[in-house]
């Protein structure tokens, strides 16, 4: 069967390749200006050609033999589409094949998909859901008891129009809840994230939630609800953007595009540029300039809820060489701040100026490939951020934070290393008020996957492919400078180390797959040792496919924890199991058990309590959704937990719910 894709079709071309002249005839192509979506193909061949050479000819759309579905009606040949045919430009072709097993090509014509006149393709699409959910019985839920019949489902919309040099894109989220007050904007039916995108050649508009495209230290992970404007200047390898965004998170209907409120706004423009356009990645341009207000700011120094006004600028360079071996980006930014907090005991301020720098280098001596046996590539990175340093938007930046880096990555032949080392250090101004903080953090990640099959009656093939890991981390916390005297920041000192790993090994098998892990984690305090402690875990996982209608998968996880304060333990241990059945190929199901047990021999706050816990959901799935016609399921799903309290007794607590739930589905495409 061919996969052909469309709506309409306009005549673009009619072009004769070749003609057979010694057949005595000539096909021709029966195409009005515009077709409707699905309608056939028109090729007149004359009433006297015998069935024996029709039966020589065949049929090609797209380099795709379709004789197969190719009819005669009276003088023509007709081919109807089990499918629309694609967007664009398509090929159709009619050979003849003659007994001394030549090939002649009687006829071969070009012809252009659209829906109209401008209009090269236009698509809707969405994916709906809507599940009605009833608690059929339940104990002990507590006050205030939820709703006993509830419903929620979402939405996800889109929509293409595009012609010759013009596409409109647009993408929505809705969202359905029956219980309002656990919506954002207490609204049973609201709208989540939604983006338009308009663009003509080089020009690009958004309207909706979005982030633009160029990271920096004045704007990162940025992706708000608001309008920005592009325009690409193909001449010069340049591209400018401008912006106004949202500077919180906001969703549904009635906020509109998102910059109505001046008080959360951020206005902004990017300028990028690659002047060598001989070699392009030789060196990247850009520059970013915002300016805006909020009501909260980000992990300032000192500051607490607050009304945050002020400008950030920064110039990036970026440079990749040596066939993209090498790696050179650099950054300055810097800003000015209002920031007046909530708080009257804080400190507010005003024209706080502040600057901040990144470096990166990286070599990566190869790319890649499928031939490639053993890669590595290294780096190293510096940054350096001003305790004033602010930007509207880049609020989760860290401020007043030296951090120097180093890393290491190699992979070879199913081996794969990764290792970094890290210091960070505090109080860049150095501000004798406040102690200076140093933060060194390394850590070495191994892993190892057989890349081949083991050998029959092999360890390995017994059980099963192997996978092992071990990951170490060490983190240092270190007061390395004191405040001076009579500040609130004084303090008994700092000197935390805090070292973890873990080994782990998966095996895995046709119907078996199993695993266990060990971990221990150690934190000293060497100031005050009665606040270190050492947590230990281990994890034994398995699952086997015992058929197919049934597959079971145990695990078991201890944790312990001992503190040196009292020398007291804090264990936990969870037992669980949990079984899938397939009953048939629409009815199936899952069931958990699960047993929690958590004990404390602490003087101060003994525990000793067990949690058993039941949870099921069996499924019938009893329509298939299809392209625009709904699919149901009907399930039923319940939980059972028994909570005992050994040493408080009156907190023992038995509670369960039943549900019943319908669920609709409905995949909607229309072209």
């Amino acid at each position: 069967m061919i996969k052909i894709v469309s709506v309409t079709v306009i005549v673009g071309q009619l072009l004769f390749s070749k003609i057979a002249i010694a057949s005595g005839w000539t096909p021709e192509l029966d195409l009005p200006r515009v077709k409707q979506p699905m309608e056939t193909l028109r090729i007149s061949i004359p009433e006297d050609v015998s069935i024996e050479t029709l039966q020589t000819l065949a049929l090609e759309l797209d380099n795709i033999d379709v004789t197969a579905m190719v009819t005669r009606e009276g003088g023509f040949a007709v081919f109807t589409p089990v499918q629309p045919m694609g967007w664009g430009k398509h090929e159709l072709r009619l050979v003849e094949y003659a007994e001394d097993g030549s090939i002649f090509e009687k006829g071969f014509w070009t012809f252009e998909v659209r829906t109209q006149s401008g209009i090269h393709e236009s698509d809707f699409s969405a994916d709906i859901s809507l599940v009605a959910t009833g608690r059929a019985a339940d104990k002990n839920l507590g006050e205030p008891e939820p709703d006993s019949l509830t419903g929620q489902g979402g939405a996800a919309l889109y929509g293409k129009v595009a012609g010759d040099e013009w596409e409109v894109t647009g993408n929505m989220d809705l969202i359905y809840n029956s219980q309002r007050e656990l919506t954002p904007n207490n609204q049973e039916l609201d709208m989540g994230e939604y983006l338009i995108t308009g663009q003509y050649q080089s020009t690009q508009l958004k309207l909706g939630h979005h982030s633009i495209s160029q990271t920096s230290l004045a704007m990162e992970g940025f992706q708000r609800r608001g309008v920005s404007a592009s325009k690409g200047f193909s001449s010069i390898n340049s591209a400018v953007t401008g912006f106004v965004l949202r500077t919180e998170q906001i969703n549904g209907f009635e906020h509109g595009l998102g910059i109505s409120d001046p008080d959360n706004t951020v206005y902004g423009i990017v300028m990028e540029n690659q002047p060598i356009s001989s070699n392009p990645e030789l060196l990247y341009l850009s520059a970013t300039y915002l300016s805006g207000e909020s009501n909260t700011v980000g992990a300032s120094v000192g500051a607490s809820q607050a009304d945050q006004k002020g400008e950030t600028w920064s110039i990036v360079a970026d440079s990749t060489m040596l066939d993209q071996q090498l790696r050179f980006r650099a950054e300055m930014a810097s800003s000015k701040t209002d920031i007046v907090t909530a708080d009257t005991a804080d400190i507010d301020l005003i024209d706080a100026k502040g600057d901040a720098i990144a470096f990166l280098a990286t070599y990566t001596p190869q790319s890649i490939s499928a031939d490639t046996t053993f890669f590595w590539n290294t780096g190293l990175e510096f940054s350096e951020v001003d305790s004033l340093f602010n930007s509207i938007a880049n609020p989760n930046l860290p401020n007043d934070k030296t951090l120097q880096r180093l890393f290491f990555n190699a992979d070879w032949s199913g081996i794969s290393a990764q290792l970094s080392a890290a210091k960070e250090t505090d109080n860049v101004d150095n501000d004798e008020t406040r102690p200076e903080i140093e933060t060194k953090h390394n850590q070495l990640l191994l892993n190892y996957s057989l890349t081949q099959l083991p050998q029959p009656g092999s360890f390995f093939d017994v059980t099963g492919l192997p996978s092992f890991s071990f990951q170490w981390s060490n983190t240092t916390q270190e007061q390395i400078k004191a405040a001076s005297i009579n500040t609130i920041f004084i303090t008994e000192g700092l000197d935390i180390e805090n070292d973890t790993y873990r080994l782990g090994a998966d095996f895995n098998k046709t119907a078996l797959s199993w695993g266990l892990a060990y971990s221990e984690s150690d934190q000293k305090d060497k100031v005050n040792t009665t606040r270190s402690s050492t947590t230990t875990g281990t994890d034994i996982h398995a699952s086997y496919q015992v058929s197919q209608y049934f597959t079971i998968a145990p695990s078991i996880i201890s944790n312990d924890t001992e503190f040196a304060s009292d020398n007291s333990n804090f264990e936990t241990d969870i037992i669980s199991v949990m079984a899938q059945l397939y009953l048939t190929d629409k009815l199936g199901g899952q069931i958990n058990l699960n047993q929690s047990n958590s004990t404390s021999d602490s003087l101060i706050s003994p525990q000793d309590t067990e949690t058993s816990t039941i949870s099921f959901q069996f499924n019938w799935n009893w329509i298939q959704p299809k392209n625009n016609h709904p699919g149901f399921d009907v399930s039923i799903s319940g939980t059972y937990q028994d909570a005992q309290n050994k040493i408080i007794t009156a907190n023992d607590l038995v509670a369960y719910q039943v549900f019943v739930n319908l669920a609709m589905s409905l995949p909607v495409s229309l072209r």
